[in-house]
């Protein structure tokens, strides 16, 4: 499946139970680019909108990115009252967005499905200044808790590819390769999620790796889940313990 089609099929559970973006995070973004206010955001893979909300929320004028259709239009359909926002068919390798237009740009859980190279080269030619920063944003499980450890084996167990596609597999290394010499930096903020059965079954079913309820192993799956669940919830709630990664730098 292309990765840019691989959400088409659960985009409901996406709004609904991917986390979101923090105040915290919107106020570091605003920090680092002088303000958020009246700029030129580019949110390139923005998906179903999470993070360009609150971008346009703290004032900035975003162009959104998104090439898998229906979350595109989910996005248009939630956000069309704000007059900064731009809805753009296109990709990290072919914005369609006009040369030395953009203040800064984000990339929010979407940067592994690209070409690095390629973008790289798209995002130098939208940036007005090489100046311009670029933020790759990530929300992280945290594997350190006994449920989230468990979790993580679930997932290893009852994907379709999780393992080749997880976004942690992208290296430090490539983070550097991939920003100026010497200008990246790294910044976390914590991001937890609490729900009931149903919001982690909903969490599970809003991953591309997450069997399809037509796989002949979805309701083994489902019931591995609900024994996980029964086992860690407390007072009928799991934490899914999560922290939002920002690398950033120039190109």
């Amino acid at each position: 499946m292309k990765s840019t089609q691989r959400f088409s099929s659960n985009v409901e559970d996406y709004i609904k139970y991917r986390p979101g973006y923090t105040q915290e995070l919107i106020a570091f973004l605003g920090q680092a680019c002088g303000s958020l206010r009246g700029q030129a955001i580019a949110d390139i893979g923005s998906g179903t909108g999470k993070l360009t909300e609150p971008l346009l929320n703290a004032g900035g004028e975003v162009y959104a990115v998104e090439p898998n259709q229906d979350m595109r239009q989910a996005a248009e359909s939630m956000l069309q009252d704000y007059k900064d926002f731009h809805s753009i068919d296109g990709t990290a390798e072919s914005t369609e967005l006009g040369d030395r237009r953009i203040d800064a740009v984000v990339a929010a859980q979407a940067y592994h499905w690209f070409d690095p190279q390629q973008a790289k080269l798209e995002f130098k030619r939208i940036l007005k200044d090489q100046n311009g920063y670029v933020f790759l944003i990530w929300n992280n499980r945290n594997n350190e808790e006994a449920f989230m450890k468990q979790y993580e084996s679930f997932l290893l167990q009852y994907s379709t590819d999780y393992s080749e596609i997880n976004h942690k597999n992208i290296t430090g290394e490539e983070m550097h390769a991939f920003f100026r010499k010497d200008t990246l930096k790294e910044v976390t903020f914590e991001n937890d999620q609490h729900f009931d059965f149903i919001g982690l079954k909903g969490r599970y079913d809003s991953c591309s790796y997450a069997l399809p309820d037509t796989h002949e192993l979805y309701p083994e799956s489902i019931s591995s889940l609900q024994s996980l669940y029964d086992q860690y919830c407390i007072e009928g709630k799991i934490t899914m313990c999560n922290s939002t990664v920002v690398y950033y730098g120039q190109l």
